[in-house]
Formats: structure tokens, sequence, C-alpha cells
């Protein structure tokens, strides 16, 4: 089964062996449904930690202590990297939400033309952007209804409503 990323660590918290992590979904409080959780490293694979201790800080932040995790420095070694579970943990969606796996990857089309691929996919604050890999260069789209027309998982499409033609001329 696959697995998938829900969190990011951010860095150790405390002296105890906490870790402050940024949720990528909301609601958060969906988090208190793990009991464990899962962090791929890059020589062993995917190892899976047992969830001792979750408390939301402030909008998707929150705190989360792992069991055998008691110091900052058994904490420090897991700075950066990502969490992950099975897919059929992952929140449920509403109507209109997707999963960042769900759209990286997706070609992406403006007046009927493949214009690129999205590359990766940023989120800051509420705002979420596309960076689109084109066949030159990069461009950063915003990811709501102004810019976007549909995407379609289905054809693994993103097509653009709008977009400063000058950018894609170049």
């Amino acid at each position: 089964m696959n697995r998938y990323p829900v969190a990011k660590i951010l860095k150790a918290f405390g002296l105890r062996g906490e870790l402050k992590i940024k949720i990528y979904f909301s609601p958060p409080s969906y988090f208190k449904n793990y009991h464990s959780i899962f962090i791929n490293d890059k020589e062993l694979g995917f190892i899976e930690f047992k969830i001792e201790k979750f408390k939301i800080l402030f909008n998707n932040f929150a705190l989360i202590k792992f069991e055998n995790f008691d110091s900052r420095n058994d904490a420090e070694k897991l700075r950066g990297y990502e969490i992950f579970v099975y897919e059929n943990m992952l929140p449920p969606k509403n109507k209109g939400e997707y999963y960042i796996f769900e759209l990286e990857g997706l070609d992406v089309y403006y007046k009927e033309k493949k214009i690129g691929v999205i590359e990766n996919i940023m989120t800051k604050n509420e705002y979420t952007i596309f960076k689109i890999k084109t066949e030159n260069d990069e461009i950063f789209i915003p990811f709501n209804n102004h810019f976007i027309e549909k995407i379609d998982l289905e054809n693994r499409a993103c097509i653009l409503k709008r977009i400063d033609e000058t950018i894609i001329n170049s």
C-alpha cells in the first residue's frame, strides 16, 4: 500500500523529545486519528514511529512526540523529514479539494495548448502556488478560481483560465 506525506518535521521543541510539525491538511485535528506514522529515510526506507503525544499549537502547526524519543538530541535527528501515512489513512476530501500528490505532475494547458507540468506546489499561509515547469523556464500560478478553470485528475490535466500571455510566449 502506498504512503503519502501529511506533515513536515520543522524542528525539535523543548528538551523531552517533542517535535514541531507543519500539517499539510485541514483540519489539523484529523491528525489525532493517527497512532503511528512513517518517516522515509534515504538509506533505511520507511520507518514506523508510534505517537506518544500530539497537541495542536495554531493554524496547521502542532507538537508531536514519538515513543522512545526522550531527548532534544533524539528529536533533532528527525528535523526536515516528512511524515507519511497509508493512503487509506488520509483525511477525507471535500468537493474541489485535492491532495498535493494528486496535483504534482499534472500537464498544464492554456487555450488547448500544453504549456508545462506542475513540478511543485507551495503553500504560504492560506495561498497555494503551482510551480509549472515549461519548455524553457518555470512559471508560478496561484491555485484559485481566478486562474484555474479545471482540474481533471482522470486525464491528468490542469486547465488554466487566464495567464499573462507574455510569460508563455517568451
